[in-house]
């Protein structure tokens, strides 16, 4: 598995985030990471690919968030026994408005953190596919 991984490429596009998020995925929906299957500490693959942990702890978080890849407290982190086919989709909204809130927490909750963005950040965050 870490030989496929161990391609990314320092002259792409993408962020190296990306490209081991992109690589994991692709080993799980593969088959080539079985479900149930234990990965190996962010340390040892911060080690092993010579990445920032940051960058390793990154991808595999997004990879979580997405429902491929449990954590387990004190056990490690495995791919989910029933992983989704395709990545979810993001939504403009990041939560949905409590009632509760005030009116500006019920503004800020709707925020499309999109059109908010310079034109430079708005422009790479459509490069790497945000």
């Amino acid at each position: 598995m870490l030989t496929e991984i161990a391609r990314l490429k320092l002259e792409s596009r993408l962020p190296l985030h990306r490209q081991l998020y992109e690589a994991l995925r692709r080993a799980i929906l593969d088959g080539k990471l079985p479900a149930d299957d234990r990965l190996p500490s962010s340390r040892s693959v911060m080690q092993d690919l010579n990445l920032s942990r940051n960058t390793v702890v990154a991808a595999l978080s997004q990879l979580a968030v997405e429902g491929y890849l449990v954590s387990r407290v004190g056990s490690g982190t495995y791919v989910k026994h029933h992983a989704p086919k395709h990545p979810i989709k993001r939504s403009h909204t990041l939560v949905q408005p409590v009632p509760a809130w005030s009116k500006r927490g019920q503004l800020m909750s709707t925020v499309n953190l999109f059109s908010v963005q310079s034109e430079g950040a708005r422009i790479l965050s459509e490069k790497i596919y945000l």
